[in-house]
């Protein structure tokens, strides 16, 4: 293959190209440096290519609308499989033909410090440079903002630069043709998008039901049995438990897309972690100690405290972080934002039946324990047995008091 700029197109999109050039500077230039173009219709809402073989890490550049006519070129850093943010170390410089015309975003531009010898990461001689590609069809941005939020892309790719070849000692421009010194990693990015996409659907529905709806509604099975005759050990523990399976179900699969994704550590799937663990682990092991206490004692210890608390208090922590999931993964735009009102809004409503039943069990038990003790005072003013109205009032007072989550 002669010395040209590497041409390549993502499969099925003959209207969106890519060409990445190596700029030889002549003798006593300053610098050799990176060209780049990428060229898409205006029905695209962000494009962007970056040096690496996956999200996490790479270098990216991402192109997209800020008028009718401008074009933004924005430098990022991708850290897995969540839109990249901007890097303002990474600058690049505008070159002509940049804009919009007859309905076709051109970015033309040029960094100086992306190649190796320069302080960046891309050797100039690789002839197998490792590339990625990706692209969301919709609106304009419509944003000046080199740190603009984008969402979730509709496809993404990888390619092999022949960079040894990739050459252009004036400018970047590469005769028609699909590929040029490049050629493609994947056969379309179509099978691996519809798998990380449902994987994540799947994740975000999973952790919901169960935190958002399971999980309280189980919980409030305990305060309940103050009212409603039911066996709490065998009602209690057993759904909490296939909350339990259905949340651990979600987080394998959140964790499988953040280590694929060679993603860097980050609040969301940090805080699923101690979470699950933590209503993994600890939580049933509170609760198995005190029912053994009470089945001892018929009092409440310590691990009643700890398991009702540490409970609830994961419980919101979790559900909080299934509103980070949506902000990690960019929902400032398009249908995840929809989704993450409407999870909010959920969220918010069925917390606030928790503590509203919560209140109306107290003072129901209130009421009951008032009962209880009224009671106490009759059979004992009528002259009954002290033994037997004493034993039997107690038992109940008790039986009302423990049985209160």
């Amino acid at each position: 293959m002669e010395s040209r700029p590497a041409r390549f197109n993502p499969p099925g999109r003959s209207d969106i190209s890519f060409i990445i050039a190596i700029q030889k500077a002549p003798s006593g230039a300053q610098q050799d440096s990176l060209l780049l173009q990428i060229q898409a219709p205006n029905s695209v809402q962000w494009i962007g290519i970056g040096h690496g073989s996956h999200m996490a890490g790479a270098a990216m550049f991402v192109a997209y609308a800020s008028s009718a006519v401008d074009v933004i070129v924005s430098p990022r850093e991708a850290t897995g499989h969540i839109p990249p943010e901007y890097d303002a170390n990474n600058p690049v410089s505008i070159l002509l033909g940049t804009g919009i015309a007859n309905g076709t975003i051109t970015a033309n531009f040029e960094c100086k410090n992306c190649l190796d010898v320069h302080g960046g990461t891309i050797n100039a001689t690789d002839s197998t440079s490792n590339w990625i590609w990706a692209y969301k069809n919709g609106p304009p941005l419509a944003s000046g903002k080199l740190s603009a939020s984008i969402a979730y892309h509709d496809a993404f790719g990888r390619v092999l630069v022949d960079l040894s070849r990739a050459q252009s000692v004036s400018d970047f421009r590469s005769e028609d043709g699909s590929f040029t010194n490049a050629r493609p990693l994947d056969d379309s990015s179509t099978p691996q998008l519809q798998i990380l996409s449902a994987m994540a659907i799947a994740h975000g529905c999973l952790m919901a039901v169960a935190f958002v709806v399971l999980f309280p509604i189980f919980a409030l099975l305990v305060p309940l049995s103050s009212f409603i005759s039911m066996p709490v050990t065998t009602v209690h523990a057993p759904l909490q438990g296939l909350a339990l399976a259905t949340a651990v179900a979600g987080f394998g699969l959140g964790l499988k897309m953040w280590l694929e994704g060679n993603s860097e550590p980050a609040a969301h799937p940090i805080i699923g972690i101690i979470v699950v663990a933590s209503l993994a682990l600890i939580q049933p092991t509170f609760g198995w100690f005190q029912h053994r206490h009470f089945r001892r004692n018929g009092t409440k210890s310590p691990f009643a405290f700890g398991h009702r608390w540490l409970g609830r208090s994961m419980l919101a922590l979790g559900a909080i972080n299934g509103g980070l999931g949506f902000w990690w993964v960019g929902s400032d735009t398009g249908a995840l934002r929809k989704g993450m009102i409407a999870y909010a809004v959920v969220a918010g409503v069925v917390g606030l039946m928790y503590i509203i039943v919560h209140l109306w069990i107290r003072t129901g038990i209130a009421t009951l324990l008032g009962d209880v003790q009224g009671a106490r005072a009759n059979e004992a003013s009528n002259g009954l047995s002290k033994r037997e109205s004493g034993s039997q009032s107690a038992d109940s007072d008790e039986r009302v008091k423990l049985q209160y989550d």
